[in-house]
């Protein structure tokens, strides 16, 4: 007998360490098609090393896989449900905070808000949560109704995320929309500091200003504005600057350079915002993302210190802190200068519209921003249309669709073919009637979906007037002829003139350090440094007061600024081609 039960658990013992490796075999198939991208078949692969059992050391692993496989496939519900399983049967698991993230975003992009925001709110406490709240306060900001985010509050008063939205959006809002009540409700409970715009009017001038750059200069993948930010563009853009403090230098401007890498992550800008000498600069450049961004936002304010950012446009982080500025135009103050030269006519045949717009949140804010500005003087918008980069070919569609042309008895009509005898064909039209429509807004920096307007636009072969932005020059792609013959606007508020001495000059200094041409981001950082040693020279370290009744013109590469009542740059050269060559056809002053 004690032989017999000695042999089961010999068998017992085998057939466990079997089913461990089917499992680990299972496992290691799905996590290899997993990493190539195959996201359907490695779902298929991972389910028997799904199973619950106790015996099963790969159940949780492969389902996480399996989950990430299916929202990466497109099945968001499924991967939503598949995570929720993973947290209610093993709640002590490692990654069960990476779980609840995944549901969390799910539930955000699927618009399920609140149940995101009860979702995000169990990471509280958890190493995730500066991201929940960063992704909260993403979605919050879409929304513009007062009264939803008011009845946002009286279910969730305790959300923090919610409740720095609302401060934010209520200290933007023009007085109209300006709901003062729930500001101050909102700012008491939360003891969050209602901004005012009490900058101290004393001009106070330096032999030596004192300029902290804060770069993620470590960090090699992050995202910003909807696009990679890699550690090349962060080392050009400090080369640009660095090349400004030589050329101040020769004017009698002196710069002390000191540099702080934020790693681009909160922790870290946290510990260098508390060193004592952080509280003695001048003036702060950077950061680059969202997180460490709204931590310098708050620095600045508290120590009344000016920040510039060089490159970003992201309106829903500047919001109306009288110490941050952005050398750029916002999404939203580039959406509403597209709305202003739109409606200002300038040879556009009647007011119906059309907007196509990225996937990227600054594109959406463009084409809202434009479609409000336009609908103010009376226009009508005939399409806005959301595109991926990955699926242009809709706009073709929208734009070449045709039908059927029938006679007053609904009869088909039919036309000869030119060349061949008997033989007709079907009369067919746009959709859309020929110059129907007198413009297109393109709100985004994708020049692949411009492009595909602009061939949409040639097949049609009618007089609408298209208007995007000047980024699309820079495209290694582009296509100049197509926007010449188009007759193509853009917003270009880097312009630079590439011909001139000034930019000359530079090139040339450039390229007899570095041995290549400078990239856009070396020009940024060269600008946003000329700038800032412009208005510390000239208007002390509060240059603000002197910007508000100042257009700033002829200081480094670009054109100008226009920080009139502002804290992002309204100064935007509108370019469009004349012969074979640019020009520039406003003064770059925009209308309020």
């Amino acid at each position: 007998m004690k032989f017999r039960i000695l042999y089961l658990i010999f068998l017992l013992t085998i057939s466990n360490g079997m089913a461990q490796d089917i499992y680990k075999t299972a496992f290691e198939n799905g996590k290899s098609l997993f990493n190539n991208g195959r996201y359907e078949l490695a779902m298929e692969a991972l389910k028997p090393a799904m199973d619950p059992g106790k015996e099963n050391d790969y159940s949780s692993y492969a389902s996480f896989y399996y989950a990430v496989s299916a929202y990466r496939a497109g099945y968001k519900p499924l991967a939503r449900d598949m995570f929720l399983q993973i947290i209610e049967r093993n709640d002590q698991w490692d990654y069960k905070n990476e779980c609840r993230y995944w549901v969390t975003l799910i539930y955000f992009e699927e618009e399920e808000l609140e149940k995101g925001m009860v979702s995000g709110a169990l990471l509280s406490g958890s190493t995730l949560e500066t991201e929940a709240y960063d992704l909260e306060t993403k979605y919050l900001l879409k929304i513009d109704s007062v009264e939803y985010l008011s009845s946002l509050y009286n279910h969730y008063p305790e959300d923090k995320a919610l409740a720095n939205v609302i401060v934010s959006k209520m200290e933007s809002a023009s007085f109209k929309d300006l709901d003062l009540e729930l500001l101050t409700r909102v700012a008491n409970d939360h003891q969050i500091k209602i901004v005012t715009h009490a900058v101290p009017k004393e001009i106070i001038k330096k032999d030596v200003y004192r300029v902290a750059v804060l770069f993620p200069f470590l960090f090699q993948n992050m995202e910003a504005s909807g696009y990679y930010l890699r550690k090349s563009l962060v080392v050009d853009i400090y080369e640009g600057i660095r090349m400004g403090v030589e050329k101040l230098r020769e004017t009698g401007v002196k710069i002390e350079l000191i540099a702080y890498d934020t790693k681009g992550d909160t922790t870290t800008t946290k510990e260098l915002l508390s060193m004592p000498e952080m509280n003695s600069v001048d003036l702060i450049i950077g950061p680059l993302v969202q997180g460490p961004s709204r931590l310098v936002s708050e620095f600045a304010y508290d120590h009344k210190i000016n920040m510039i950012n060089p490159v970003s446009i992201n309106s829903g982080v500047i919001g109306s802190n009288p110490y941050t500025f952005y050398l750029n135009p916002s999404d939203k103050t580039l959406g509403k200068a597209a709305g202003t030269h739109v409606s200002h006519g300038h040879g556009i045949k009647n007011k119906n519209t059309m907007i196509f717009y990225g996937y990227q949140d600054s594109d959406y804010r463009m084409a809202r921003e434009y479609a409000n500005f336009v609908k103010t003087d009376t226009f009508n918008i005939i399409g806005i249309y959301k595109v991926h980069r990955d699926s242009t070919e809709r706009i073709f569609d929208y734009l070449t669709a045709k039908r059927n042309v029938k006679d007053s008895l609904g009869n088909q009509v039919y036309v000869d073919i030119k060349g061949e005898k008997e033989k007709r064909r079907k009369l067919e039209e746009y959709i859309i009637a020929p110059d129907s429509i007198g413009s297109i807004f393109v709100a985004t920096f994708d020049y692949k979906i411009a492009s595909e307007v602009f061939s949409s636009v040639a097949d049609r072969g009618d007089s609408i007037q298209i208007i995007g932005h000047g980024s699309w020059l820079l495209d290694k792609t582009a296509n100049y002829r197509s926007m010449q013959r188009l007759g193509t606007w853009m917003l270009a508020p880097d312009y630079v003139d590439y011909s001139g001495y000034t930019y000359l000059e530079f090139e040339s200094k450039y390229i007899n350090k570095q041995h290549f041409i400078p990239s856009k981001y070396v020009m940024a950082g060269y600008d946003c440094m000329l700038f800032a040693g412009y208005s510390l020279s000239n208007f002390g370290i509060y240059f603000q007061n002197g910007l508000n009744d100042t257009v700033v013109e002829n200081v480094g590469l670009r054109k100008g600024y226009d920080f009139r009542e502002a804290n992002d740059s309204q100064y935007i050269p509108l370019i469009s081609f004349e012969g074979l060559g640019i020009t520039i056809m406003n003064s770059g002053e925009v209308d309020r």
